[in-house]
């Protein structure tokens, strides 16, 4: 499918209303190939939504492994999308494990950072598919004696 079709596609899914005309719509779409599945999840996680995707889909009743019994929903087409998914969840928990660890420090010295975006979702676990590659915490007036905790 060519990269403005999975954009769409992608749009689509992670919309935040949807009327019943269009869901079923969405529905056969998604149905319709088990390489869709497997394009979409790559194209989700390229773009640091599988996550997303994947709570979304789940809230809709769209993924086919919903409507399996057991051992079969293991086979679904969207495997690979749950298991990506279940990637995110833990590394978002060793970051948050990591920020604990970098905050500790600043706290035993009396600094309190201020925790900024990506970062903030770690702690509160909302949104819990947000992606994140780095912490942004600010430290007013205090940054040598943060640098100093850190490097002696």
């Amino acid at each position: 499918m060519p990269h403005r079709d999975l954009t769409r596609l992608l749009g689509r899914c992670l919309a935040f209303d949807l009327d019943p005309s269009d869901l079923h719509r969405l529905r056969t779409q998604l149905l319709s190939s088990p390489d869709l599945w497997q394009e979409l999840t790559d194209f989700a996680t390229h773009e640091a939504l599988v996550h997303a995707l994947e709570r979304r889909l789940h809230a809709r009743g769209l993924l086919p492994s919903q409507f399996l019994p057991g051992e079969a929903a293991a086979f679904a087409p969207d495997g690979q999308l749950r298991t990506a998914a279940a990637a995110l969840s833990k590394r978002r928990e060793v970051l948050g494990e990591q920020l604990r660890e970098i905050i500790k420090p600043l706290n035993r010295i009396g600094i309190q950072p201020i925790i900024l975006k990506g970062a903030r979702s770690l702690l509160t676990g909302e949104p819990d598919w947000r992606y994140l590659r780095d912490f942004d915490l600010l430290i007013p007036d205090q940054a040598d004696a943060a640098f100093a905790e850190f490097v002696a």
